[in-house]
């Protein structure tokens, strides 16, 4: 192992914890859009966060063979990546009407929230991207755990 696979893995993790945390974001705001009827700009700014993060993590990854542990970490960044492609087009929707925040406008979000099921989906993609992110720290402190066990054992031999 070169001394460049530890970071280019170390890089890799750092990316997939921005892309869940900037679908998490994406997330948060498209959820308070429709209990509120406001919507946060930076919702936009988070998604294409998101997407440029993403775009890193499949240009660092195409030029070498990723380890099963990598693998998953990608398959996570891409499945956040997919859960905010399909709230863009009503971020987008609201973005460009220029929602404002405003006492009728929550009320009328929050019936509309009632009856329409993409709030359920809101909050489902949040579950998902909330065990994304259990799954990415448990798999870390699993790794930093065996490293030093690994390297406790070594020390024992020697």
């Amino acid at each position: 192992m070169s001394g460049a696979e530890p970071l280019a893995a170390l890089g890799l993790a750092c990316n997939v914890f921005q892309v869940v945390s900037f679908a998490s974001e994406v997330c948060k705001a498209t959820k308070m859009f429709y209990e509120l009827g406001a919507l946060d700009p930076a919702c936009a700014r988070a998604a294409q966060s998101l997407t440029r993060v993403y775009a890193e993590i499949e240009t660092n990854t195409m030029s070498r063979p990723l380890t099963p542990a990598e693998q998953e970490a990608v398959r996570i960044a891409k499945d956040c990546r997919e859960a905010v492609m399909a709230l863009m087009p009503e971020v987008n929707r609201q973005t460009a009407s220029g929602t404002k925040g405003s006492p009728a406008k929550a009320l009328v979000a929050g019936f509309k929230s009632a009856i329409k099921p993409r709030l359920r989906q809101v909050g489902k993609l949040e579950k998902q991207l909330a065990a994304h992110q259990k799954a990415l720290e448990t798999r870390l402190l699993f790794n930093l755990w065996y490293v030093h066990l690994v390297g406790t054992v070594r020390e024992l031999r020697a």
